[in-house]
């Protein structure tokens, strides 16, 4: 039997992301994306008493998550950006996005 998935588990998950990002290991952060996405589904699914400590924590989860999502918005922007000018050069584009932590 799997072990359902915690607040605590999606944020460790999200800083795991983070990490990938800043070292720009796309493989692993392809990777990371779908376990995240498949932790939200699973979290989301399982029942929860609602209280005012648990929307705290929603709410928490929901403003680091959109930090996550502007950061791997601007990290793809920057591939976007470099790309064109890899093409006309003739090299291959570069896999590795620097991204600064917030």
């Amino acid at each position: 039997m799997e072990t359902p998935v915690t607040l605590a588990c999606l944020f460790a998950q999200l800083d795991a992301l983070r990490q990938a990002l800043q070292a720009g290991d796309i493989n692993r952060l392809g990777r990371l994306v779908g376990e995240y996405r498949s932790g939200i589904d699973a979290f989301i699914a399982l029942p929860a008493p609602v209280t005012p400590a648990r929307y705290d924590e929603l709410d928490r989860l929901l403003q680091a998550h959109l930090q996550m999502q502007d950061l791997l918005s601007a990290a793809r922007g920057m591939i976007a950006d470099h790309r064109p000018a890899f093409r006309r050069s003739g090299r291959p584009a570069p896999m590795q996005a620097r991204v600064s932590r917030p």
